[in-house]
């Protein structure tokens, strides 16, 4: 999401335009991003006050990222006369602590990431069309996955896609998951790194799936379009 300031500044910079003078892409994009960033941009006038409140939101966002990001941060290898203790990091569980790392240095709203598989018109998952020597493989339900389905399970997670944020918010979130949860059974997925702890939406033949009050098309070319309720 964008602040304030980089607004006020796109603005400034396309002011111009406005006033009549044509714009030519993609060629003016470089010029355009340049001026945009250009330290020594001025204001237009009238916009003297909000223009320095946003540009001081804009550095105390800037310094707390910083702060923030220092959490995982690796030490310098420069210095010590030897690498003991150079990574300077607590052992922890590996899904524990990237998910704690993330958490510090996210600046967007959390979003759910999903596999993409389709259900056939008997109700077999399969993995969708066009991914490699595996599409269309039917995908085990139920049951342990074995070392024998590894490449299976890296084919599936592959296909991972990232729900519209729509879906995502606090109020949602929690009717989406246990539809998800619902919609197909994931237990025999945990015996597999790839997959453990990983849920999935199942669209119909037509790229369709509904999930919670939401509905979504997908389309290999386009996308996830957004839901409607």
């Amino acid at each position: 999401m964008y602040g304030a300031s980089r607004l006020l500044r796109s603005a400034a910079v396309l002011a111009e335009y406005q006033a009549g003078k044509s714009l030519a892409l993609p060629q003016d994009i470089p010029p355009l991003v340049r001026s945009g960033y250009d330290p020594g941009l001025r204001p237009p006038n009238g916009w003297e006050s909000q223009w320095a409140y946003a540009a001081r939101e804009a550095a105390l966002k800037t310094r707390s990222q910083r702060e923030r990001a220092k959490t995982f941060l690796i030490s310098s290898p420069i210095g010590p006369m030897c690498l003991n203790g150079w990574l300077g990091l607590e052992a922890q569980d590996p899904d524990t602590s990237e998910a704690q790392g993330r958490s510090q240095v996210r600046d967007s709203e959390d979003g759910l990431e999903v596999l993409a598989v389709c259900r056939d018109d008997d109700g077999v998952l399969r993995l969708p069309p066009d991914v490699g020597p595996y599409s269309g493989r039917a995908i085990p339900v139920g049951v342990d996955w074995s070392p024998a389905d590894e490449g299976l399970a890296r084919a599936m997670a592959a296909c991972t896609l990232r729900l519209p944020q729509s879906m995502c918010h606090p109020g949602a979130t929690d009717r989406v998951i246990g539809s998800l949860e619902r919609q197909v059974d994931h237990s025999g997925w945990q015996a597999s790194h790839w997959l453990r702890g990983q849920l999935s939406v199942a669209f119909d033949r037509h790229g369709v799936a509904t999930i919670a009050a939401f509905q979504l098309q997908y389309d290999q070319e386009r996308g996830i379009a957004c839901p409607s309720t």
